[in-house]
């Protein structure tokens, strides 16, 4: 079993998320986040990981747990498969989750695409599903009609009713939170003011002009290996939401592939090769188990696996498991459509 061991209290502002809360943040490997967390979000990654193991292989690996405190040993070792047992990760006092975020810079001309940071001294270990790419593109789609959970004060339903009235996920169960592209030389960032305007007649728009950049310079190759995979990554959340009794607001779907060209070209062909699919053949990649299927070769090498595409369901602040009530309709209409639109995409 592989392990990650957090030697040392460096945690820095975690740059490579779409959409989403302030005060989330890395370790110095870049392969784990540490997310800002409620205690409701911590029980429902518990039981996801004890009760529902196909569910668990849809989200980010949850590794354990971090909280402020005092502690003499720093030294914490955390399982970095979905098998391992999670770790607590005590940090000092002086390790404040908001403000180690708050105080690193930012980039000139950064935008701001994630909300406020949670009052909480509670912090989730997460993997990053953005690791392992040279230059990640992401697209963060919120999904359902209904935005808010059962314990939401009446203002905070009225306020997120208006926005899903005002936006697509009144209309199609779903919305753009965010997204940043490679376009070769920097990222282009949309944040969620984009999505908010969108409407159902052009949503459209947003997947194909992520997606696009998959076939940047008629490298279309690229794009035919990448999207078919995509769909299929969603139709695979659908099977697996449907089978199980959930309730789910604000979750989203979080879509990663390789921007790099270069390196994304490397990546099909490292696919290619190890699903035995001949150069020659034109057969298309699935891009969908690509990142599993290379990581699984090099679970006993020294080299990390290249990663193609990855697609992960994220977001459980407001999650809960409801056995008896049957699957989360608000969820399902909102994955559906995502379908449709991927699907009227040539």
């Amino acid at each position: 079993m592989t392990s990650k061991q957090f030697t040392k209290t460096k945690l820095t502002a975690f740059g490579d998320a779409a959409a989403g809360h302030d005060g989330v943040l890395t370790d110095e490997s870049g392969g784990v986040v540490v997310k800002p967390c409620t205690p409701a979000e911590l029980a429902f990654y518990e039981e996801t990981n004890a009760r529902h193991p196909d569910f668990a292989a849809l989200i980010p690996t949850f590794m354990g747990t971090l909280q402020l405190g005092k502690s003499e040993q720093l030294e914490q070792t955390i399982a970095a498969t979905s098998s391992g047992r999670p770790s607590s990760i005590v940090l000092p006092p002086s390790t404040d989750i908001t403000s180690a975020a708050r105080n690193v810079d930012l980039a000139p001309n950064t935008v701001a695409l994630r909300g406020k940071a949670l009052d909480t001294e509670i912090g989730i270990v997460l993997q990053n599903v953005a690791a392992g790419f040279v230059k990640p593109n992401i697209l963060d789609v919120k999904l359902g009609k209904r935005l808010w959970d059962d314990d939401a004060p009446e203002a905070k339903r009225q306020k997120l009713d208006k926005v899903a009235e005002e936006t697509t996920s009144g209309s199609m169960g779903f919305r753009v939170a965010g997204m940043k592209v490679w376009t070769g030389n920097d990222y282009k960032t949309y944040d969620k003011f984009y999505g908010r305007q969108l409407k159902p007649d052009n949503v459209k728009q947003a997947f194909e002009e992520f997606f696009d950049h998959a076939g940047d310079n008629g490298d279309n190759e690229s794009f035919e290996d990448v999207y078919p995979g995509a769909v299929e990554a969603v139709e695979e959340v659908e099977r697996v939401i449907s089978g199980q009794e959930s309730r789910m607001y604000s979750a989203s779907l979080l879509f990663v592939y390789e921007g790099d060209r270069a390196a994304r070209r490397n990546a099909i062909q490292s696919v290619k090769k190890a699903q035995g699919i001949s150069n020659a053949g034109g057969s298309q990649v699935d891009s969908a188990h690509a990142a599993e299927d290379l990581h699984d070769e090099d679970d006993d090498g020294d080299e990390e696996g290249v990663k193609l595409f990855d697609l992960r369901v994220i977001d459980f602040a407001h999650a809960t498991w409801v056995p008896g009530a049957g699957p989360d309709e608000n969820m399902l209409h909102g994955i559906r459509s995502v379908l449709k639109v991927m699907k009227s995409i040539a």
